[in-house]
């Protein structure tokens, strides 16, 4: 049963919001800036012009709510759950999630610079829409189907993340910094991609159809069946990656890196491999419309110095 108005504003003023239903209040124009809030499930309330900045919000419930019109910066959440959640216009930039749940939560407009998201988990398709999350941290997290639409994603981490499906579409994307990620389905579509880095990852299959990856690193990546047809990969980095089978097909690859890279049943056709470095690239057999201008082949002393002390390279 939800508190009664007067019971509820008492307890806001107080700050002693504990272990209570709230639903359908309206809890608007509040100060609960540096608040400890345990315990609480939250439905159908109104949050506009209240401030939550720096409130800890531990194992709480939060159902049909809206995040927007509030202030929630540098919040903390711990082991709580959001189901059927709007984030819209809110102001999250900084704030922590802990081991929480997002159940069918759609995320747009809202600000989540520097916000980071450790061991938690998104059930059901989410959407992150025309979002900030620069320098955001996603670490450990499960994701079920995600799209990141229209978003900045600049010097954001992801790092021993595990995705279903991964959409990137129309997002800045610069200098992402990816780490022992595993998507089973990726596909990106009209992204800034440049000096990103993807490594240790498993991104079989992933399409990067047309994509601006130059200067992205793809070290130590299985990358099998992969798309980068007419992909700019000038400068990228694909050191010791897997790329059996890849469609590389009109891909422009001015001075890329594929040393010691598998290159096995690659398609190469109408490609730019000038300055390319294939230092001990195995399985490669490029078409003859490849322009192959000054392509640095296997160095026969440096492979030398490689197998006598390995652990140096």
């Amino acid at each position: 049963m939800s508190s009664s108005q007067s019971d509820l504003q008492k307890l806001i003023n107080e700050k002693a919001l504990a272990h209570l239903p709230i639903e359908g209040e309206i809890i608007e124009d509040c100060d609960l800036k540096l608040s400890r809030l345990n315990g609480l499930t939250i439905i159908d309330c109104s949050f506009k012009g209240s401030d939550f900045s720096q409130a800890r919000f531990n194992k709480c419930l939060f159902k049909n709510q809206k995040f927007g019109g509030a202030n929630f910066s540098a919040s903390y959440f711990y082991e709580s759950v959001f189901e059927n959640c709007f984030f819209d216009r809110a102001s999250m930039a900084k704030s922590s999630f802990i081991k929480c749940r997002f159940l069918n939560s759609f995320f747009h407009g809202a600000d989540f610079i520097k916000a980071s998201f450790t061991s938690s988990q998104f059930e059901g398709p989410v959407v992150f829409s025309r979002l900030d999350f620069s320098s955001a941290l996603f670490i450990d997290n499960q994701f079920n189907s995600t799209c990141f639409e229209q978003s900045a994603l600049n010097l954001v981490l992801f790092r021993a993340c595990r995705f279903n499906s991964l959409s990137l579409i129309n997002c800045q994307a610069q200098q992402l910094l990816a780490s022992d990620l595993k998507i089973a389905k990726f596909i990106a579509k009209g992204c800034d991609l440049s000096l990103a880095c993807f490594s240790h990852s498993d991104l079989c299959g992933g399409s990067f159809k047309g994509q601006n990856l130059q200067g992205a690193f793809f070290n130590f990546t299985l990358l099998r069946q992969s798309d980068f047809s007419s992909a700019l990969l000038d400068g990228a980095s694909f050191k010791q990656a897997d790329l059996t089978g890849a469609n590389l097909l009109s891909v422009s690859a001015k001075g890329a890196d594929f040393s010691h890279c598998i290159l096995t049943k690659t398609i190469v056709n109408k490609a730019d491999f000038s300055f390319a470095n294939l230092h001990r690239a195995q399985g490669f057999n490029f078409s003859s419309d490849t322009c192959l201008n000054l392509v640095r082949p296997t160095d026969p002393d440096l492979a030398r110095a490689e197998d006598f002390c390995p652990r140096v390279f």
